[in-house]
């Protein structure tokens, strides 16, 4: 094993260790991919088990992403203070302690603390993956290197997905954290082995102020968004607060990164097209392509009826088209215009989620699969050609501080769509349910009459409260419905921004 730094173009690095190297970012990246999306399978389970509400439950997911939001922007700092693999080793040691403590929850308190540990350990994971793997590979082969370790991150949540169904109905929610530890093990063994040792630098400071303002921006927002429909929005003092200091936040930031001696975030990457561009683009596909994996459990089990085995088997559908569209867009992003690819991803999540908007309660298995893929390939594909973009133009120099930032875009995008989505998708239910109240009477004995029997001459409390939930299921369906309009409709604001990025021209180089 070496024990030298890399060089930032990859040549002192062999093509076996490259190989290697390559396995283990997969594995530690698949540790942390994987908790999501079983996670996201879990919810269900551990809204009953908490007896919380939808926007209440979305916590445990909004946590961790928020967590890993604080924290990734010092990954730069930190790779050069203690060494990138021993950053590596620790976020990955961190992140499988802690899924043992969130196993162990008893309270949703605790739940969300734990959560929101494991994202703030485990933030730098996936920039550091990506780091490694560019120093590992020639400039050149970056595009098809990016997208051969997306590709092997969905291997194994793919496997896991199926099983993670019967094995939450044996041994409860709790057991899914236990489910990815193997590959967070075998990473860590396989960061020792063969990534790289680089030396710290032991005189690069951390922009404290920045840190503080932008975690408290991220928590303010995050605040507004998942409260606002509860508070009534501008009506609350506490809204309109929280939105006037994230304001004095984003003003008093951009002066700092402006004018500072080391700020937390070069301006310099700012005005590197791609990255700006890449990163608002980013933004948005986090809002929208990765909220529905938050959206589609909790309607397929809640809606739906479907078992926890079944949603598991879909979800891990999505993942096999996402796995599909890395795969394609891995063989065509050095002969086709990885800008083309973007739009063409960005089509396919816009007509799934457009049919999505469709459902009914009587909507068939079947007919969910077909959306589900084409969404899973839109995500893969996007995914791919945003993150090779977005950092295409990079130097090296700047690659601890861009892509980090470029994961913490994503997660924040995340954050905020889950956030927004919930919210919209409560007051629409609300909504619906007083529109379809204007038309249905809960004490109609006509309407009760089939449900109690016809037996009764009364109004029959438990035909009342039959109806009612219906008028709910209903509600709640069409406020599903209309979700997946909004999402599509800001999906296609990628489409823009894709012709705003620069052709790296890797076509050229082959």
């Amino acid at each position: 094993m070496s024990t030298e730094p890399q060089s930032p173009d990859g040549a002192s690095t062999a093509p076996r260790q490259r190989g290697l190297i390559m396995v283990t970012v997969i594995l530690a990246s698949a540790m942390y991919v994987g908790d999501l999306s079983l996670v996201a399978i879990a919810i269900p389970h551990m809204q009953g088990a908490f007896s919380a509400t939808p926007d209440e439950i979305s916590w445990v997911a909004t946590a961790f992403v928020l967590g890993s939001a604080a924290m990734i922007v010092t990954t730069g700092w930190l790779a050069a203070r203690v060494g990138a693999r021993r950053l590596f080793l620790v976020s990955i040691a961190g992140f499988a302690t802690l899924s043992i403590m969130a196993a162990q929850a008893t309270t949703l308190q605790e739940e969300i603390l734990f959560r929101l540990g494991m994202g703030a350990v485990g933030a730098p994971i996936q920039p550091l993956c990506q780091m490694i793997v560019m120093n590992a590979y020639p400039r050149e082969q970056h595009g098809r290197a990016l997208a051969t370790w997306s590709l092997g991150i969905m291997v194994l949540p793919i496997l896991l997905l199926p099983a993670s169904g019967f094995i939450i109905d044996m041994f409860g929610w709790s057991s899914v954290f236990y489910m990815t530890l193997p590959f967070g093990t075998l990473a860590f063994f396989g960061a020792i082995a063969f990534v790289p040792r680089t030396q710290p630098e032991a005189s690069r400071s951390l922009d404290w102020l920045s840190l503080s303002l932008l975690i408290t921006l991220f928590a303010l927002l995050q605040f507004v968004l998942s409260r606002g429909g509860r508070l009534d929005w501008f009506d609350s003092s506490l809204i309109v607060g929280a939105l006037a200091i994230s304001a004095l936040c984003v003003y008093v930031l951009v002066l700092h990164l402006a004018t500072a001696r080391a700020p937390l975030v070069p301006p310099e990457l700012f005005r590197n097209r791609n990255f700006s561009c890449g990163l608002a683009a980013t933004f948005i596909f986090g809002a929208t392509n990765m909220t529905i994996i938050i959206l589609l459990p909790l309607m397929q089990r809640n809606q739906l009826g479907y078992p926890v085995e079944f949603v598991g088997i879909i979800m891990a559908v999505r993942l096999l088209g996402s796995m599909l569209g890395q795969y394609i867009v891995s063989m065509l992003i050095s002969r086709v215009d990885p800008r083309h690819l973007i739009v063409a991803g960005t089509l396919c999540a816009g007509t799934s989620t457009w049919i999505m908007a469709g459902w009914s309660m009587d909507v068939a298995p079947l007919q969910i699969l077909l959306p589900i893929i084409l969404h899973g390939i839109s995500g893969g594909s996007t995914w791919v050609c945003l993150n090779s973009l977005t950092a295409s133009t990079l130097d090296a120099r700047l690659r601890s501080h861009g892509i980090p930032i470029y994961f913490l875009t994503f997660n924040v995008g995340f954050s905020f769509g889950v956030a927004a989505i919930l919210t919209y998708w409560s007051n629409s239910t609300q909504a619906n349910y007083s529109r379809l109240r204007e038309y249905v009477n809960l004490f109609n004995r006509a309407l009760q009459a089939p449900l109690s029997g016809g037996g009764k001459d009364g109004v029959d409390p438990a035909a009342t409260a039959q109806i009612a939930d219906e008028i709910t299921r209903q509600a709640s369906m069409i406020a599903y419905n209309n979700t997946f309009v909004v999402v599509t409709v800001a999906s296609l604001l990628v489409i823009p921004l894709a012709y705003l990025l620069k052709d790296p021209g890797w076509r050229r180089r082959r």
